[in-house]
Order: C-alpha cells, then sequence, then structure tokens
C-alpha cells in the first residue's frame, strides 16, 4: 500500500483534540476549587464543540465544491468523447 500522508483535515482534527486534551488536563492539575474547575472546563469544551462545528462546515463546503468541480469535469470529458 502507499503510504500517503494525512489529508489537511486528519491533521486539523488531531490537533483539535490535542489542544482540548491538553486544556483538560491543564484545569483538572490547575490549583483552583473544584466548582471552578469544573466551570473552565465546561467553557473550553464549548470553544471546542463550536471550533468542531465550524472545522466540519468548512471541510464539508470544501468537498461540496470539489465534487462539482469533479462532476463538471466529468460532464465536459463524456461530451467531447
Amino acid at each position: 500500500m502507499e503510504d500517503r500522508g494525512a489529508t489537511f483535515f486528519e491533521l486539523s482534527v488531531a490537533f483539535l483534540l490535542g489542544a482540548v486534551i491538553g486544556a483538560g488536563v491543564a484545569l483538572v492539575f490547575a490549583p483552583a476549587p473544584g466548582t471552578e474547575t469544573r466551570k473552565r472546563l465546561a467553557e473550553v469544551g464549548g470553544r471546542a464543540i463550536e471550533t468542531g462545528k465550524k472545522l466540519v462546515e468548512e471541510s464539508r463546503e470544501k468537498v461540496t465544491k470539489a465534487a462539482e468541480v469533479a462532476k463538471t469535469k466529468l460532464k465536459k470529458k463524456s461530451s467531447e468523447a
């Protein structure tokens, strides 16, 4: 098999997950009261979810555009043949 490397989407998701996990670990080990830590974890989690939604939507738009371009090229090729 050929190793094609990671796609932009895969790298973005990996980075996002790493950032969320790192932030969670940092907050858990930070010297703060439990209620404050839970509040901060909820805020970080909410921001991570919103970022993830944006990333998925942007990726969906890119895939849709690429599919449209491919479909147009395919139609052009088939009409030339």
